[in-house]
């Protein structure tokens, strides 16, 4: 008995210093996800701020697409404004989404992938130019479910004001995860942050905990998840600095896809409308494996309206992003097309069913654009606008949590996703500043706008095509005063 006992213990040990190397060793990485906004996240506390559009939902509840194949265009306010080279901007943000491997097949610490992609153009950033390419794959990440994990590293759970004198007393909470522990992080992409509370009231009165960098970390290694950079205050998801852009996703970017799009990562959910039963059965359909217990096997195949819509389901794995052809002529996207996949579900009499289905697709599931958005509250730039969160389905009820929880999801996001970026530059920012004399064209800071640049030593590309803006008529602009055609 006594070795028995001995025995246990040992097997313990080393578990526990298993559990803790691994912890030692991998928990310098952190995802956050994307979602509605709970009940408790208020304005009061750091929520609903402008430029957001949605807030950071806890592991087990995240919102994700459910369908493999992903459409996406770019409309007549695009083409117009952008031009060809817009165009391809946008084509070579998706294929980084597209050259991504499989969940399921990606390393277990995932080291093939860099902690830092941003690079600098130092032109650029001296004529205030933004990267289009950049800040689309920023704003897919978010589209497909993920939250800056730099800005919810520490987040305001209540706030409360109390005694004479008054005291505020605050709760913080972290929602961001580590990739392969699972557990909160201090860490993103190997930086170790900490938080200051601060008070803010404008563009509203509200609370908040802001990450700082802490220790000798370098400052750099930002997620495209999270923008650029690291900022404060209001409209913390909307911080793009002029002349820096990506090479690519970072580690911790894989990280959060491959946690919420992994094929052993179940929820409940529902088929979006208009998939109907039909086609082949694919041989590489993924297999729930032992996980789940107590099922029986059946293959539905062929056509019909049999259709399993309820039921448990993993992540899609692999998400595929396909161009859909707009014509700026018939002002008209494309004709509707079929995908055909396979769907492998646990449904509700716990039968393991993989079904073969067919998904119309009308209209495309992302679209760009591009139009005058003025400014956010609190007299800033709208960099972008994009669709809300306040759409996605919430499946908390289906996954049978209970329905006073203040939590929310997990959940689908259904399309259609409309991204429009801001035309409204260039622009010129004026102060007074308590001087006598009046603000002029000489004393304004000049913002640039849209480009495309990389490390090459090509001059950026300036948008809007139309106005045909070289690269030395903006340098004279910005150096000069002098003004645009």
């Amino acid at each position: 008995m006594k070795k028995a006992v001995m025995k246990f213990r040992l097997l313990n040990l080393r578990s526990l210093c298993v559990v803790l190397f691994a912890w030692l060793t991998a928990s310098a990485s952190a995802f956050s996800l994307l979602g509605p906004y709970a009940p408790w996240q208020v304005t009061a506390i750091g929520y609903q701020l402008p430029g957001e559009i949605g807030g950071p939902m806890n592991l087990g509840e995240g919102f994700r697409w459910n369908v493999p194949l992903i459409t996406y265009a770019c409309d007549a306010s695009f083409i117009n404004y952008f031009g060809p080279e817009g165009v391809k901007a946008i084509d070579e943000a998706m294929d980084v989404f597209n050259k991504l491997d499989a969940p399921s097949k990606m390393s277990a610490d995932l080291s093939e992938y860099s902690v830092d992609t941003l690079r600098e153009h130092p032109e650029a950033g001296l004529l205030g130019i933004v990267d289009l390419k950049s800040s689309a794959m920023n704003v897919v990440m978010e589209e497909l479910g993920f939250a800056d994990p730099i800005r919810f590293a520490f987040t305001l759970r209540a706030r409360e004001v109390d005694g004479d004198p008054a005291v505020t007393n605050y709760i913080t909470i972290q929602r961001n995860f580590d990739p392969i522990t699972f557990q909160n992080s201090r860490y993103v992409n190997g930086v170790l942050y900490g938080y200051s509370i601060r008070e803010f009231d404008r563009p509203v009165q509200y609370a908040d905990a802001i990450e700082v960098v802490l220790g000798a970390g370098d400052t750099g290694n930002i997620p495209v998840a999270a923008g650029f950079g690291l900022g404060f205050g209001s409209g913390r998801n909307n911080r793009f600095t002029p002349g820096l852009y990506r090479t690519g996703l970072t580690r911790d970017d894989v990280g959060a896809i491959r946690y919420l799009y992994h094929p052993q990562n179940y929820a409940v959910d529902n088929l979006l409308p208009g998939i109907t039963r039909g086609g082949s059965i694919s041989p590489y359909a993924p297999f729930l494996g032992t996980n789940v217990i107590g099922t029986t096997n059946t293959i539905i195949g062929g056509t019909g309206t049999n259709v399993v819509v309820t039921g448990l389901r993993g992540g899609r794995n692999k998400l595929k992003f396909r161009k859909a052809l707009y014509d700026p002529i018939l002002s008209n996207f494309f004709t509707s097309r079929n995908s055909q996949f396979t769907d492998v579900v646990v449904s509700t009499n716990r039968t393991l069913v993989v079904q073969s289905v067919t998904r119309l697709i009308v209209q495309p599931d992302i679209v760009f654009s591009a139009g005058d958005l003025g400014l956010i509250q609190g007299f800033s730039p709208a960099i972008f606008t994009r669709t809300t969160t306040a759409g996605w389905i919430n499946n908390d009820l289906l996954n049978g949590f209970d329905p006073v929880d203040e939590d929310m999801g997990p959940g689908t996001i259904p399309p259609q996703v409309q991204i429009t970026f801001n035309t409204i530059y260039p622009v010129f920012f004026n102060s007074n500043g308590g001087l006598s004399d009046p603000p002029t064209d000489e004393t304004g800071f000049s913002f640039g706008g849209w480009g495309s640049f990389d490390g090459s030593t090509k001059p950026p590309v300036i948008y809007p095509r139309s106005r045909n803006i070289s690269i030395n008529q903006l340098r004279n602009a910005a150096l000069n005063g002098a003004p645009l055609p």
